[in-house]
């Protein structure tokens, strides 16, 4: 089999699978999925992941199309090293997206988008992600394959994300957030309010210069006409800043994935199966996401593990089992320190 068909057959795989996710939500249109219902169906799309790891171990123990080959001073990649690589991304990338969830349910609120319409919004947003993800990646791991110097510049700025995540808490008091951003959020805005408020002025700026913005939902539409001509709703507007706070995202996710591998087939499947079923994810994790408030300083040490990792990758290199022990042993602490220790109720 050649490396052409490898990336073709995985290609219309991954098509199956986002029409799949689709084809789950078309039967019924402004549906609202309940937390139960999103919960079983993240379950399967977390599934659909792990299967693919016997996949990748036996494409890499059989080098099939070429894959994990040894290549002038680069050693042939087994297929335990490649699945437990890939799966080691998968987790950091996974665990990463959850992240971006939190944007997304600022952004809903900011907008006033409708429990029934968001689903929408967060397909063609996490399609978008998808297809931004793919070409940022292999440019990312031809980057690193020709000037291996890139990889310091991407452990640098994985530092400065994690510096950034840690010191979200200590971002201004309420009122440097504008006016109806702080009243949507309830009067408790914060580093995410913040970077959602700049985002829609700018997405909103650009838009209108080539479409009016209208502040009329009309069900799930997209754009509607309005005084004559064609406008975009609110909901587009969410999508457009969806879309930007992901590239935004992705200067801390794929070097994080290029960190843990340079193989194009590795980076690029296990961040889009991170990617996908985040939807499902999203409405299940809508109903508590206060509960994890110290998940992001797992996110933080994280990003800071995988900088060193990159800092020092000419000096000493961290097993790739280790590695994804300590990716996982991070996550467990932020969601049992966050299960254990509870915010205390606000007083009326």
């Amino acid at each position: 089999m050649t490396p052409a068909l490898i990336w073709i057959g995985f290609g219309v795989l991954f098509t199956f699978l986002v029409l799949a996710d689709l084809g789950l939500f078309a039967k019924q249109k402004n549906h609202v999925i309940g937390v139960k219902s999103a919960l079983r169906r993240t379950a399967v799309w977390i599934g659909v992941a792990l299967a693919f790891v016997p996949v990748v171990y036996y494409l890499y123990e059989n080098h099939i199309g070429g894959l994990g080959e040894a290549s002038g001073e680069i050693a042939a990649t087994s297929g335990k090293q490649a699945a437990i690589t890939y799966l080691t991304g998968w987790v950091v990338e996974y665990a990463l997206s959850v992240d971006n969830l939190f944007v997304i349910a600022v952004i809903f609120t900011t907008m006033k988008i409708p429990a029934g319409s968001q689903h929408r919004v967060l397909f063609w947003g996490i399609l978008g992600a998808a297809v931004m993800r793919a070409v940022l990646i292999v440019a990312g791991v031809e980057l690193v394959q020709k000037y291996e110097w890139i990889m310091y510049v991407f452990g640098v700025l994985l530092l400065w994300a994690s510096f950034k995540m840690l010191r979200g808490d200590a971002d201004g008091p309420e009122d440097t957030i504008p006016a109806e951003v702080s009243e949507d959020l309830g009067g408790t805005p914060g580093p995410a309010a913040q970077s959602v408020a700049t985002e829609r002025s700018w997405v909103v700026r650009l838009a209108s210069k080539v479409y009016p913005i209208s502040d009329r939902l009309d069900g799930e539409k997209f754009t509607i006409m309005e005084n004559g001509r064609r406008a975009l709703t609110p909901l587009a507007v969410a999508l457009l800043m969806i879309e930007a706070a992901d590239l935004g995202f992705a200067v801390d996710s794929i070097p994080a994935v290029v960190a843990i591998t340079n193989d194009s087939f590795l980076a690029l499947t296990s961040n889009l199966f991170a990617i996908l079923g985040l939807r499902s994810l999203y409405f299940a994790l809508s109903a508590a996401m206060d509960a994890f408030r110290f998940l992001k300083y797992s996110l933080a040490a994280i990003l800071a593990f995988i900088s060193v990792k990159m800092l020092l990758h000419s000096h000493y290199k961290i097993d790739t089992t280790l590695s994804l022990g300590i990716v996982i042993g991070l996550l467990l602490i932020g969601v049992a320190a966050s299960l254990m220790f509870k915010p205390k109720p606000k007083a009326i």
